[in-house]
């Protein structure tokens, strides 16, 4: 099937078909000759402003026939399969990229969440009871000291504070501990 001018083709299946001898304003508006899209109209002739300007320079690419010259019809729909073929993979591979960023943040707020409720449940609790924790200063230490099974638990470096204290203080150090 062949037609003259510019040929629709599948692009644009909503439009009806067109045969040879149908004017271009019968396939799209049989009053207008043109339809609404997003603020500007489209017709066989390219794009047309609100007033009614003819913007030729808003079409992509040239046409490989002169407007007087019969189409084919397969030619443009293989035209439409090339387009296809080279974009779709784009198209996917940018949907994909961006569904991969959007679960990596949402994983990402999700465990810092967790670990922010994890934090909050078990900040100053018993390893061994779960029981609160209470803060003690002893000696210039300050300890963690269980309010129910009476632990004693030492912080990062605490200890290591205990034992650079010379012997004499050490011993007082322990001394106290046992006498909390």
């Amino acid at each position: 099937m062949r037609r003259k001018g510019k040929v629709l083709g599948s692009m644009f299946p909503l439009m009806g078909s067109a045969s040879a001898t149908d004017p271009p304003g019968d396939i799209l508006n049989p009053a207008q000759g043109r339809i609404a899209l997003s603020g500007q109209h489209i017709n066989m002739d390219g794009f047309v402003d609100r007033s009614g300007e003819r913007r030729l320079d808003s079409i992509p690419g040239e046409l490989p026939y002169p407007e007087d010259q019969e189409v084919p019809v397969e030619d443009d729909r293989r035209r439409e399969d090339e387009w296809f073929r080279e974009n779709e993979k784009q198209l996917l591979e940018a949907a994909r990229v961006a569904r991969e960023r959007r679960e990596r943040e949402r994983a990402e707020r999700e465990a810092a969440s967790e670990l922010k409720r994890l934090r909050e449940l078990h900040y100053m609790k018993c390893p061994k009871c779960g029981h609160d924790l209470k803060e003690e200063d002893l000696g210039g230490v300050k300890v963690d000291r269980c309010t129910h099974c009476e632990g004693v638990f030492f912080d990062a470096g605490e200890l290591d504070q205990v034992f650079a204290k010379r012997a004499e203080e050490r011993r007082g150090f322990f001394r106290r501990l046992a006498g909390l």
